[in-house]
């Protein structure tokens, strides 16, 4: 399975791509986290996606016809991964998150080297309800 490093980050080469499938590059795969993360930051993610690119919907992001269209999000979001398919079975693991657990420890390792926390730091904590099912417990 071939590799591709972008910054300190592994994507494998999905072989199920199709031909018209143009490659990314670094400051689309920029864009396309950044999109991610603020459509999470903003409450879009329970929104039809294609109200967020449609400018007469009241969901419509203006930001995210700027970062990139929306056939190209999706066709990115189809065809992404961050494992190799060939070791499904050789890594035993059972967590339900493994298949992006590389990904978001490299993620978390940047947001901790973002923060520097001074004697003016105040924690919030907010808890909201939830009635879906999570596989994951969280403390």
């Amino acid at each position: 399975m071939l590799k591709y490093c972008i910054g300190t980050s592994l994507i494998y080469k999905n072989l199920n791509l199709p031909p018209q499938f143009e490659p990314i590059v670094i400051e689309e795969l920029q864009g396309y986290f950044a999109l991610l993360i603020a459509f999470g930051f903003n409450r879009k993610s329970d929104v039809n996606l294609n109200d967020l690119w449609r400018p007469t919907s009241i969901n419509y992001q203006p930001y995210a016809t700027a970062v990139m269209s929306r056939i190209r999000f999706q066709t990115i979001s189809r065809y992404i991964q961050f494992y190799d398919r060939n070791s499904l079975n050789s890594k035993g693991n059972k967590s339900k998150f493994w298949k992006i657990e590389e990904i978001f420890k490299i993620f978390q390792e940047n947001l901790n080297n973002a923060l520097e926390p001074s004697e003016q730091l105040c924690v919030d904590e907010c808890l909201y309800s939830f009635r879906g099912h999570c596989p994951f417990r969280q403390f």
